[in-house]
């Protein structure tokens, strides 16, 4: 269970908390005039061998006009990672794992040691583009039907810039819904996240398509939020793609076995089996991509998974915002249930 896994968790890490304010620098003391408030939100960072990029990453977070918690967890680096953060940033809470959990198991466990009602997602190659991302995503988040904010990201590859996860109309009132959300650029509300058992599946990336499937399921929405885009600055190897290519494949089948509705089921992994191979071919990434697939089949043959399939409405819903991209809150709320479970505000006076 998650409490018995963040016990045997926390024996083989080691944590760090140093609230020593007194050594900020310049670029610290930009986020310190509301220190006296009660925190809104969390930003998590999960990091491994990355070090120069994750100080850029506490840099951005530090900037931000509303002051909020840091947790970085190391998971596993061997480039002194853990000790550029306890001296550089004595103000960030630090868990080190001394072998790496993966950033799935990482980001669950971390979940269950906020004490805030928000919790951002950032990834540690990555930096908020502005100093009102946190203030403004906030915002975005304090509506009753929204579990999660997406915010826009710019990769930068390879000396070219692509937008994803933008909309033009995020700032309007019937504002756009997404069929899901960015892993390493979100805002979520934490009850939601704890009431639902946070991530599912068992690989390492795309665990934000079966929260978000389960989310409408409840009745909540991820919708785009009106922000500065983050900066994005993957670091992409040979390896890193085929890995990454072999984790879409095994997440498609687990994703169609733990979520898709029986009556969907055959139909949808078929189509998305066709589609994996497809796109492996076209990035010459084939090999990895059938190896994914076979690698999701034998973890759901062995039972390392289990079926917890959502409504046809909730699966219906996310296959319209699949094909349109994204739809306006007023027809998605149509088919939503129409009870919930209330979710608390998560709205500061510093996001207003």
């Amino acid at each position: 269970t998650a409490p018995c896994y963040l016990i045997s968790y926390l024996r083989d890490t080691d944590v760090s908390t140093n609230t020593n304010r007194n050594q900020r620098d310049e670029t610290r003391l930009r986020a310190t005039h509301h220190k006296t408030a009660p925190r809104p939100a969390t930003v998590l960072i999960t990091t491994k061998d990355r070090r120069d990029l994750l100080r850029n990453a506490i840099r951005s977070v530090l900037m931000q006009s509303v002051a909020v918690d840091i947790l970085v967890v190391d998971d596993g680096s061997s480039d002194g990672t853990s000790d550029m953060v306890r001296q550089e940033f004595p103000e960030v809470t630090l868990v080190r794992n001394l072998q790496a959990n993966g950033i799935i198991k990482a980001r669950n466990v971390a979940a269950e040691m906020v004490s805030t009602p928000v919790l951002f997602t950032l990834d540690d190659d990555a930096e908020f583009g502005g100093e009102t991302t946190v203030q403004r995503a906030l915002a975005a988040l304090d509506h009753p039907r929204v579990g999660v904010v997406t915010l826009p990201l710019i990769d930068h590859v390879d000396g070219t810039s692509r937008l994803r996860g933008d909309s033009k109309r995020a700032n309007q009132d019937d504002f756009p819904v997404s069929r899901a959300f960015l892993g390493g650029a979100n805002a979520l509300k934490l009850d939601l996240f704890r009431m639902l058992g946070g991530y599912g599946g068992q690989g390492r990336q795309g665990e934000e398509s079966g929260y978000a499937l389960r989310l409408l399921d409840h009745g909540y929405v991820v919708r785009f939020a009106d922000t500065e885009p983050v900066d994005h600055y993957p670091v992409r190897s040979t390896r890193n793609l085929r890995e990454i290519a072999f984790f879409h494949a095994q997440n498609t089948v687990l994703y169609a076995w733990e979520y898709v509705p029986a009556s969907r089921l055959p139909l949808q992994l078929a189509a998305s089996t066709i589609n994996t191979l497809k796109l492996g071919l076209t990035r010459k990434m084939l090999g990895a991509a059938i190896h994914g697939l076979l690698s999701g089949a034998a973890l759901v043959v062995r039972g390392k998974t289990h079926r917890s399939p959502v409504g046809v409405p909730a699966y219906r819903l996310s296959r319209s915002l699949t094909a349109e991209g994204e739809l306006p809150f007023s027809r998605v709320q149509q088919t939503l249930p129409q009870s919930i479970r209330p979710a608390t505000s998560h709205v500061s006076s510093a996001s207003k």
